[in-house]
């Protein structure tokens, strides 16, 4: 309302809706409707009228490696390792710090506050990765094959009550979100500034038997994955407090099923090829 103000129009005349769809970063226009039913108001919103100094960043790079030998009756191996790091200021389209899944309306750009000291490294961001795959034909009927995943961790955030210059004056949560600011223990933290989540670390087993009674079609195999039960947590909460200076008792914790890696299971599997 203060822009169209300033502009010469008069925010009692329009319809001004509690929440819009903008570009970050860039200058947007917005067709608000008339409260007398004439039609619609035309105003234009910059960056600096948001309050933003940034545009929305998402940056990945990385580098592939891998060596391979071909099957040759015999066995098959290939190692893949991978370098890489997302890094910017918004995630994408869902926000993993929150577990916010409603695809493109995240609290991200809500508020200009929400975005100070959001760069750094995104919530996905996982800087090595290793998978190392081999299979054994021991005979015409047999074969073993194994599976190795290594992962590093992934970024973790701290989020806590609004700790900037002017937090005293709009009580330390400006827009009404809690413990959704960019600072820990009253001091800024950037994204993924708070440390990083444990490796993983996964070995997968399997061995398959085709009978030569059936021509090799018929296939039975049996699959153990997560041989070592490696439940590495890999996901945890970054709210740090429940109310101002009160210390949230799952920060920093898994806190959900889907936080921690998956436990040790079997596949039995059965299959005929025509």
């Amino acid at each position: 309302s203060d822009t169209l103000e300033a502009a010469g129009g008069d925010p009692s005349s329009v319809t001004i809706p509690g929440c819009v769809m903008f570009n970050p970063g860039e200058t947007n226009t917005y067709n608000l409707a008339n409260t007398d039913g004439s039609g619609y108001t035309q105003l234009r919103m910059s960056q600096s009228d948001w309050g933003f100094t940034d545009k929305a960043k998402r940056n990945y790079v990385a580098v592939d490696l891998f060596i391979e030998h071909p099957f040759d009756e015999k066995w098959y191996g290939r190692v893949d390792y991978t370098w890489s790091h997302l890094y910017g200021n918004t995630e994408g389209q869902v926000k993993s710090d929150l577990g916010q899944a409603d695809i493109s309306k995240t609290q991200d750009w809500d508020a200009a506050q929400l975005m100070y000291y959001a760069g750094g490294n995104l919530a996905n961001d996982r800087r090595h990765q290793l998978k190392a795959f081999g299979a054994y034909q021991f005979t015409p009927e047999w074969l073993a094959s194994a599976t190795l995943r290594v992962m590093s961790g992934t970024p973790k955030s701290c989020l806590g009550y609004y700790a900037g210059p002017d937090a005293a004056a709009v009580n330390y949560d400006p827009v009404g979100y809690g413990s959704s600011y960019h600072y820990c223990y009253g001091q800024p933290v950037s994204a993924g500034g708070a440390g990083e989540t444990p490796w993983i670390k996964n070995l997968d087993l399997g061995v398959t038997y085709r009978p030569g009674f059936a021509d090799h079609k018929l296939a039975f195999s049996l699959n153990v994955f997560n041989v070592l039960n490696d439940r590495s947590v890999n996901r945890v909460s970054s709210t740090n407090e429940v109310t101002r200076r009160t210390v949230s008792n799952t920060y920093g914790l898994g806190t959900e099923a889907w936080s921690y890696n998956q436990p040790r299971y079997m596949r039995l599997t059965a299959s005929y090829d025509f």
